[in-house]
């Protein structure tokens, strides 16, 4: 029997243990399906630890130099195990060589901090930088936050 499976996350992360059934999943999501009993659904959160490095990521790792392309590099502040830790709200600041930064931007309506300014502080956790290369070559990102681990990294821009 199919069920729809709905979760409302305390942590970044939650082990669904489907008990005597043999199968056992990680969730990220806030809503999935899946095929089990309604008696042998359990869960439990996993909370992360304290906030240690902070993480970029981004969805292509090569940008133009054409005048309206971007590159969109997500933040997050992570634990030693490498979860988000959905309380870190610290000061996020960018050092970008080979381009700059057009915004910042942390999804909290509450933050009326202006996107343009030399740091954010995260949401939940995590952020997004907007970036634009000054020209080819490559943009060289660093994230820092005081008491993190920075993070960097290079995108191409051919």
């Amino acid at each position: 029997m199919t069920r729809d499976v709905r979760l409302y996350l305390v942590g970044s992360l939650v082990l669904v243990l489907l008990a005597g059934c043999g199968r056992n999943f990680f969730a990220q999501r806030e809503s999935w399906r899946r095929e089990a009993e309604v008696q042998c659904l359990k869960s439990g959160s996993v909370k992360p630890g304290p906030a240690v490095a902070l993480r970029l990521s981004t969805d292509r790792d090569t940008v133009t130099a054409a005048s309206g392309d971007v590159a969109l590099i997500r933040f997050s502040i992570v634990d030693s195990s490498g979860s988000v830790v959905p309380t870190a709200d610290n000061v996020v600041r960018f050092n970008v060589s080979g381009g700059r930064v057009v915004a910042l931007d942390n999804a909290d309506l509450q933050d009326h901090d202006p996107y343009q300014s030399a740091g954010r502080h995260a949401f939940n956790g995590r952020g997004l930088a907007i970036l634009r290369p000054a020209g080819r070559g490559a943009m060289r990102i660093t994230a820092a936050a005081d008491g993190l681990k920075e993070a960097t990294m290079t995108i191409t821009v051919p």
